[in-house]
């Protein structure tokens, strides 16, 4: 399978509609393993998940995205929602990191049932996962101005959780 990280910087790379872009993706969808994958511009955002149907034009609002599909209402993906509409009046990037640094376990009656067991759904349930072999390996925020300017920040982390670094990358309106 293609690597899907492709995906992201072929539409970066290209500047197009994005829903023209997804329309191209969906024809190869099967060159990839499973993915979601949000594409946008300052004035739309779409979601592909080739297994749950085609690419759809997201309606302003604010939704949440784990391993699922869209807005699967898991407890770490409920609380990481609620946390992001609190901070949306003053969305600092160092704020939004934070909830995305939030490691507390959901409770066991609040747990899915995958079929990965007991230990591992408590495992997963944190919005930050950490393990010495399974985990969160990053973060991101994503802003875009309303100029149109275009911010990025990424932490990056190995296993258990320890952190790597930091990058941003902020772009001009464009």
């Amino acid at each position: 399978k293609r690597s899907r990280g492709e995906l992201v910087a072929d539409f970066m790379r290209g500047g197009g509609n994005p829903a023209d872009y997804l329309a191209q993706v969906a024809g190869r969808a099967a060159d990839y393993s499973g993915f979601n994958l949000l594409i946008g511009d300052r004035h739309q955002l779409w979601h592909y998940n080739p297994r749950v149907g085609p690419p759809r034009l997201l309606p302003a609002g604010i939704y949440g995205l784990s391993n699922a599909a869209l807005d699967t209402p898991w407890p770490k993906l409920l609380k990481a929602r609620a946390a992001l509409a609190e901070r949306l009046a003053e969305p600092h990037p160092q704020a939004l990191l934070e909830l995305l640094a939030d490691a507390a376990p959901a409770a066991d009656g609040q747990l899915p049932d995958t079929g990965v067991g007991l230990a591992t759904e408590r495992l997963l349930s944190s919005v930050f996962i950490a393990s010495p072999s399974y985990g969160t390996r990053a973060s991101s925020v994503v802003r875009v101005h309303a100029d149109g300017t275009r911010e990025m920040i990424e932490r990056s982390f190995g296993p258990s959780g320890a952190r790597l670094g930091e990058v941003s990358l902020v772009l001009p309106p464009g």
